[in-house]
């Protein structure tokens, strides 16, 4: 059921949604990581070097996973990384860099649905551009 403006459900307050398809698209990187050190050492630095708006680290979660011909299991954490199509390859970059496994899981999914200011503020915080660059580009 939508309201008059088209959005929203019935009853409550509803916000407006907007088709992403403006570049650069938004996506969320996924990655599992062992431990919460190892999770919280890579969202301080994809952050900080502006490769990603958020990341938000799960858990602990249980994974079942097949691994040199053999089921596996272990906790780890999730990371949920909020950044562009135009980040995923220097995201995947530091997480490669950084990551203790031998081949992490690094997926990213494409928003297709996002609120338009957070997906304004995702694209001015994952551009690899820091603030202080912009303020003061010849130091």
């Amino acid at each position: 059921m939508t309201n008059e403006n088209g959005s929203g459900a019935a009853g409550g307050t509803t916000w407006p949604s907007a088709h992403i398809s403006a570049a650069p698209a938004l996506l969320e990187v996924r990655a599992a990581v062992p431990d919460t050190e190892t999770g919280l050492a890579l969202a301080h630095s994809l952050v900080a070097q502006q490769l990603a708006a958020c990341v938000q680290v799960i858990g602990p979660i249980t994974s079942v996973y097949s691994w040199q011909g053999e089921a596996q299991q272990g906790d780890e954490w999730l990371l949920l990384m909020k950044t562009t199509e135009d980040a995923f390859e220097a995201v995947s970059a530091v997480i490669l860099a950084e990551h203790p496994y031998e081949v992490p899981e690094i997926l990213g999914v494409r928003v297709t649905h996002a609120l338009p200011a957070y997906a304004e503020w995702v694209r001015k915080h994952s551009d690899g551009i820091s603030d202080a660059q912009l303020l003061h580009p010849h130091e």
